[in-house]
Order: structure tokens, then C-alpha cells, then sequence
């Protein structure tokens, strides 16, 4: 078994945007070589109406386009301004989020963890100005 850093590949997939009402699109997830993909993110303002869903495409959206994934569509509810979706096993090779707003509101930054990778994916996780990430095996105690 390899470790969370090992064992799935983190990517910003969507920038904190200002408040409004239009969907928020991440960018596309390349699921090769992957077993799946959890996508993370909030809304600034609780609402019944915020929601977030997965699409997929066999080409990235060039001439497949994107298509809804059956039953994945998340509602927050209106106490709730966190939002997670997890697909495994999509048909298909590329999958995006697309979060709904119900009612104007910020989305924070939409996070993507593509999970299940067929081998160790850590150098891999860097995204240049978004996250630093390391693995630290067994360390002793002592100053962090």
C-alpha cells in the first residue's frame, strides 16, 4: 500500500472566483492511468441551489463534447457551503467538475484528486504557485 501523496496525483483545477450566479467549469482531468477523481471545493454563501457535477469526454471536450455523469450531481443544501464529489471508474478518459450557484456567492478554488494511480505519482503533484505537497516516512520526533 503507498502512502496518500503516492497513491493520487492533486491538481488546482479552478481558481476562486469573484461572486455571481454563472457555473463555475474546472479544467479537464486526464484519468489515465487512474482509477478515479474526487473533486473538492466551497461556495462563499450557503444556498439550497448550490450544487456541483461531474462531465465527461472521450477527447477532452475537442469533438466529443462534455456530457453529465448520471447521478452525480451534489446539492449543498442551505446550511452547507462545502462541496465533494467522487467518481470511480468513469467510461470515459477526461472528467470535469461544473459547480452551480443558486444564489450569488464566491467559489473558493475547485480541487481535483485523481485517485488509484497504477504507479507512485508523487513527483508529479507539484502545480507551479497553488501547492507545495511532501511525504514524510516514519519521521522522529523533534522540530518540525
Amino acid at each position: 500500500m503507498r502512502d496518500f501523496l503516492q497513491d493520487n496525483r492533486h491538481t488546482k483545477v479552478a481558481d476562486h472566483t469573484v461572486a455571481g450566479t454563472d457555473a463555475v467549469e474546472s479544467a479537464s482531468v486526464d484519468l489515465a492511468g487512474f482509477r478515479g477523481v474526487v473533486f473538492l471545493t466551497s461556495v462563499g454563501t450557503a444556498n439550497a441551489g448550490n450544487t456541483i457535477k461531474a462531465q465527461q469526454s472521450s477527447d477532452d471536450g475537442a469533438s466529443d463534447g462534455w456530457r453529465d455523469l448520471a447521478g452525480t450531481l451534489v446539492t449543498s443544501g442551505s446550511s452547507d457551503e462545502d462541496l465533494i464529489l467522487e467518481v470511480v471508474r468513469p467510461t470515459k478518459r477526461y472528467v470535469r467538475a461544473v459547480v452551480t450557484r443558486g444564489a450569488s456567492t464566491t467559489c473558493e478554488s475547485i480541487w481535483a484528486i485523481r485517485t488509484g494511480a497504477s504507479t507512485p505519482q508523487l513527483a508529479a503533484n507539484s502545480v507551479s504557485g497553488t501547492q507545495v505537497a511532501e511525504l514524510h516516512g516514519a519521521p522522529a520526533e523533534g522540530t518540525a
